[in-house]
């Protein structure tokens, strides 16, 4: 889009030296005798092309006649000393210098081409030269109140500024304010979304003018995620995991790892191997933006259970240990068999 309009500009720019309005001045090309832009004339003719302006009361205007890009003469109106014609055009051209109108006495052939005007108000710089940008505050952190793009140029004059977002036309709105008098944009309560490159056009009847750029809007830590690999409910004793953690920020934000109090990692993926009981807890990731000094943390629970061993024990221990379950089996049996032996004498005995 900004492209389009820089290529329409210096299309009508070209038109708009025949008859522009500025501030304080106003020229029209005129041809005289009345007719088309295009002029017809004979070759030992007199032609005159006269000019008429009004509106610089404040001011004589400054006035240039070119050959194409050839410059002609360059004067100011009222002023006492003749249009300085060029050497090589000066036999055949004169210039009126209080009306500017350009008159050719016996104009030869080959003084066919095209003809401009210029009008510049008095003081005016029909250039604008070394168009910066700059932006307040430097550091633009998002969620704070504003930040503000503003131009300025070594010289020159606009009348016209539009100011762009990643090659958009930017308009007034609840999150725009162009300060025109100020020569600055103004982005309100800014976010991550307003990353990226702003331009601002400049433009007057001769010359249009861009500068862009980029900015970098800082955010986060949003809110960590943090994740185990494997994924399990508990682990056991000589089991190997990895811990990850991780935010969206601008700067990437940093992480480390706290266990126990300490901090036991500056990586945000945290690899634990042969893990033992004692390793079991509360891990602690936090996360720091270096640039905003904003810092966000979350925990994560790490259950480590360990495994029963037969240290100690011999070989032949295990085989007692082995026999020994039947025989207690048969001692129990023979208490059983003894009680209901005696159980059934008593009775017996009572009849």
């Amino acid at each position: 889009m900004l492209a389009d309009l820089l290529r329409d500009l210096a299309i009508s720019s070209l038109i708009q030296l025949l008859g522009y309005i500025l501030t304080g001045a106003r020229c029209e090309l005129l041809v005289s005798p009345d007719g088309p832009s295009l002029v017809n004339a004979l070759a030992g003719e007199n032609v005159t092309l006269a000019v008429s302006f009004s509106g610089a009361s404040d001011g004589d205007p400054v006035v240039s006649w070119f050959k194409g890009v050839l410059s002609i003469a360059t004067w100011t109106i009222n002023s006492m000393a003749d249009p300085p014609v060029a050497a090589t055009l000066s036999s055949v051209i004169r210039i009126d210098k209080q009306s500017a109108s350009l008159t050719f006495f016996n104009v030869p052939l080959n003084y066919t081409g095209d003809y401009t005007i210029e009008m510049v108000k008095s003081g005016m710089k029909r250039y604008i030269q070394s168009l910066t940008l700059s932006s307040l505050p430097g550091l633009i952190k998002e969620g704070t109140e504003n930040f503000t793009l503003q131009h300025s140029m070594l010289q020159g004059v606009f009348e016209q500024q539009m100011w762009f977002f990643n090659g958009i036309e930017i308009k007034n709105s609840s999150h725009y304010l162009v300060k025109t008098q100020a020569n600055s944009l103004v982005i309100l309560r800014p976010n991550r979304n307003d990353t990226g490159e702003y331009a601002v056009l400049l433009t007057n009847p001769f010359r249009n003018a861009t500068a862009s750029q980029n900015v970098s809007v800082r955010y986060g830590p949003d809110e960590p995620i943090l994740e185990a690999h494997p994924l399990q409910s508990f682990y056991l004793a000589g089991d190997s995991l990895n811990l990850s953690c991780q935010a969206n920020g601008f700067p990437q934000p940093i992480a480390e790892w706290v266990f126990g109090g300490k901090i036991i990692s500056l990586k945000g993926v945290l690899n634990l191997t042969n893990v033992q009981t004692s390793q079991g807890g509360v891990y602690t990731c936090r996360l720091v933006n270096e640039d905003t000094k904003e810092s966000r943390q979350k925990n994560m629970t790490l259950t480590v259970y360990g495994m029963w061993k037969s240290e100690g024990l011999s070989g032949p221990a295990i085989a007692g240990i082995a026999a020994g379950i039947p025989c207690s089996l048969l001692f129990l049996l023979l208490l059983i068999g003894l009680i209901y032996l005696g159980v059934y004498c008593i009775r017996n005995k009572s009849r």
